[in-house]
């Protein structure tokens, strides 16, 4: 294949474009299309991602289609930087930054058993990117088989889980087992955190019990 690289503008919120053609031969489903970037960046001293988006355009018709087949985020990672390695009860599904649909998994910590409307309030100290809210998005206790409900409050960075008809079950102190998780709804940041914002609380409010 033949491709031309055409620089974008920052002021004018124009991206830089790679346009591939000339394919020596069709591409099928099966297709595998790899490219290597060498990025100059600015220097920085967190880690941060480039978002990208793959599609395929026709010309004669001027319509893109398979539209979205990539849209996600390439991670640049300063020299001076290590990766953060996740040591507490938290765990996203997918590692890469700028993604959308993620998985977020944790161990509960609560102390009583948790009834049908009781909450999970969970503060966050970055932008969620999410405003949507999703009912049965909240699966939990072991097995992952029981759901409830998911509420962003994007402007208090903050999301409400909603137990369910089923009881949210009280684990073993001590065990870090992840029995509940935030279904393909979680939005990755698109830079590293801090140790600061990477900081999750999650309080339990027990609306059936009016104490927390």
């Amino acid at each position: 294949m033949t491709c031309n690289v055409y620089p974008g503008d920052p002021t004018y919120s124009q991206p830089t474009k790679i346009v591939c053609s000339s394919f020596s031969s069709a591409l099928t489903t099966s297709s595998t299309i790899k490219f290597g970037f060498w990025v100059v960046n600015p220097s920085s001293t967190i880690a941060m991602a480039i978002p990208v988006q793959v599609y395929a355009y026709d010309q004669p018709s001027a319509t893109k289609f398979v539209w979205s087949i990539v849209e996600a985020g390439i991670k640049i990672q300063p020299l001076t930087n290590s990766p953060i390695t996740d040591l507490g009860n938290f765990a996203s599904s997918n590692p890469i930054r700028e993604i959308m649909g993620t998985s977020l998994s944790f161990t509960t910590r609560n102390t009583k058993a948790m009834v049908k409307n009781d909450w999970y309030i969970m503060k966050f100290g970055f932008d969620l990117r999410q405003s949507a809210n999703s009912n049965g998005s909240f699966s939990y206790n072991s097995g992952l088989g029981s759901t409830g409900d998911v509420i962003f409050m994007r402007n208090c960075q903050t999301i409400l889980l909603r137990v369910g008809t089923n009881s949210l079950n009280i684990m073993t102190p001590g065990n870090s087992t992840l029995n509940a998780r935030i279904t393909s709804l979680f939005y990755n940041p698109p830079y590293q955190l801090t140790t600061q914002q990477g900081t999750i609380y999650a309080y339990v409010v027990y609306n059936s019990r009016d104490d927390y």
